[in-house]
């Protein structure tokens, strides 16, 4: 991967067998209070700014997405003419871009702030990080350190919400351009 901006501890884990690493945590320039004279970002710190940095995303996902709204109904009424399945499949699959592209900021949104906080030094692990974190598989080859762990959970639950988001939107169209699948014309 990378160089990771501290030591890097091997540690066991006793029921897998599996060597994960844990990252201890040196804070930058974005946290300056978190690591004041040695000490780690408190828990509540941790939990406001990962609260304040879901809510950003939360709302930076829903601005996407909806705002692609008045664009697909307008190459909906374009390109979909009475039976044609193929445009139909177009507007899906420019609504299923939409969402990538949501979650793609999303997660560079978090490996930019994941690099900030110094948490991880460099781009290509703060994003592996951030990926594996914001889709909760957890591989768990990187686990920060406890001054930052609390806050790096939100990414998980940030993941969570948006997908839950983006599983509505892209039901909504489905209906949308489908209306025989539920009866409706």
């Amino acid at each position: 991967m990378g160089k990771i901006n501290a030591r890097i501890v091997p540690l066991s884990y006793v029921h897998s067998g599996a060597t994960c690493f844990m990252v201890p945590v040196k804070f930058g320039a974005l946290f300056p209070w978190a690591n004041r004279q040695g000490r780690n970002m408190t828990t509540t710190m941790q939990i406001l700014l990962g609260s304040a940095l879901l809510t950003t995303c939360a709302l930076i996902h829903v601005g996407i997405v909806s705002s692609a709204i008045p664009f697909l109904k307008r190459t909906a009424l374009r390109i979909i003419h009475e039976g044609q399945t193929f445009g139909r499949a177009i507007v899906l699959g420019i609504s299923v871009l939409v969402i990538l592209a949501a979650h793609t900021v999303q997660v560079w949104t978090w490996a930019i702030v994941f690099m900030l906080s110094a948490a991880i030094s460099d781009f290509p692990t703060s994003f592996y990080f951030s990926m594996v974190t914001y889709t909760s598989l957890g591989y768990g080859d990187l686990v920060l350190g406890e001054g930052m762990r609390i806050f790096a959970t939100f990414a998980a639950v940030t993941g969570m919400l948006t997908f839950g988001i983006s599983t509505a939107f892209l039901i909504s169209i489905l209906g949308a351009l489908f209306p025989d699948l539920h009866g409706r014309r």
